[in-house]
């Protein structure tokens, strides 16, 4: 039995998708309509442009994609289990969004406050201080998982 509003609770999802798909918008020029789901593609066309920015641009995003590599390699030789491997790549995913994270935002910081700034600089410092927190975190976790995968191939 659907209770009182359930049928909306049903319905809505697919009424909110179909007027997703349909939906058409003006684009710069002011004329062109387009879907929505072209739209979307872009969206994420923007983003790979942004992660091949930060990858050419940033030597600390090199560094960890270097490290992350390592990593990989590294549970391949010591035959991680599922288990391992979700936990070793969202660490990795973590501390490259922080990194992408904090790349962003002192590139605005960068575009607002030129000149030297107190706060602009702290706001750079606490940014950072994220990918240390999470960076930190990763190892202790991969230090763990592959502590145990290499004890697991040892017995």
């Amino acid at each position: 039995m659907i209770g009182r509003g359930g049928a909306a609770c049903l319905t809505l999802p697919l009424i909110c998708y179909n007027h997703l798909m349909t939906e058409t918008s003006v684009n710069a020029a002011g004329n062109e309509p387009k879907r929505a789901h072209a739209s979307l593609m872009r969206s994420f066309g923007y983003a790979g442009r942004g992660i091949w920015h930060a990858v050419k641009s940033e030597r600390n995003i090199k560094i960890h994609l270097v490290a992350f590599g390592g990593v990989v390699l590294g549970g391949f030789a010591v035959k991680l289990a599922a288990w391992e491997w979700v936990s070793v790549l969202t660490c990795c995913a973590m501390v490259l969004g922080a990194e992408l994270m904090n790349t962003a935002i002192e590139t605005v910081i960068d575009l607002v406050s030129p000149a030297y700034n107190v706060m602009a600089g702290r706001a750079k410092d606490i940014a950072a201080a994220a990918v240390l927190v999470v960076s930190l975190f990763s190892v202790a976790i991969g230090l763990i998982v592959f502590g145990h995968a290499v004890a697991r191939l040892a017995s």
